[in-house]
């Protein structure tokens, strides 16, 4: 199978980082493909920033043939639902992903992005797919995502913010919040002793399931193809 990952804003760092951090958990014959638009933005924070992204990343998913499977790697799930509307093979979201993982493994669980402006939208994500009874908590840890590229110091930041909010929240269960995280997870796991769910790998790994069982989206109604008009 091929599956490809977009990283929907343009910083090809955070587009090899996510591949670095997928390799180890790939399966053998699953062939992955990482890329990301040419235009649009740095990164994304906020709806305006979802906007741009979503229109270059939705060009992408119409423009690659022989895909088995695509997993849109940015945690506020940016495009999601009209990239659905644009194929028949599954497309993922990071952000759902993670939440369902998470749910999968705690009873409570709670969400640390980067910027305080994404967690209402992160917040209205989880209830609108039926995952926010158990979700006590959604954090920001103030830190804008391209700050994420200095890996060592932002690993401290989200390492201190993470156990504050553990505390906090009685938390059984931390997901990181942001793409740009991603290959961070075990690292954080064993200093925060609870299990940390990377939505990257989460992502991923539903994708490879859900083209072995020869699941496609669903056309039937809210999935259909858009009409031309």
């Amino acid at each position: 199978m091929k599956i490809m990952i977009i990283n929907p804003n343009t910083t090809e760092t955070f587009t090899k980082g996510i591949e670095q951090a997928c390799l180890p958990f790939i399966h053998p014959k699953t062939e992955l493909v990482v890329t990301n638009p040419k235009q649009g933005v740095r990164s994304i924070e906020g709806a305006y920033d979802g906007i741009q992204a979503s229109f270059f990343t939705l060009q992408l998913i119409k423009e690659s043939h022989d895909i088995d499977a695509f997993v849109i790697a940015c945690f506020d799930d940016t495009g999601l639902d009209a990239a659905r509307e644009v194929t028949s093979v599954p497309v993922i979201g990071i952000g759902e992903a993670a939440l369902h993982a998470a749910s999968f493994i705690s009873r409570k669980y709670s969400v640390l992005t980067t910027m305080q402006r994404s967690v209402n939208i992160l917040k209205e994500n989880a209830e609108r797919y039926g995952l926010d009874k158990n979700c006590v908590g959604i954090h920001a840890a103030n830190l804008p995502v391209l700050a994420l590229e200095d890996s060592d110091n932002a690993l401290n930041i989200i390492y201190e913010k993470a156990k504050m909010i553990l505390e906090k929240d009685q938390s059984e269960c931390l997901i990181l919040g942001c793409g740009g995280m991603s290959g961070w997870a075990s690292q954080l796991s064993e200093r925060l002793n609870v299990p940390v769910v990377d939505g990257v790998i989460a992502g991923m790994k539903f994708a490879e399931s859900l083209v072995e069982m020869n699941l496609s989206t669903s056309k039937a109604i809210s999935y259909d193809f858009p009409r031309e008009k």
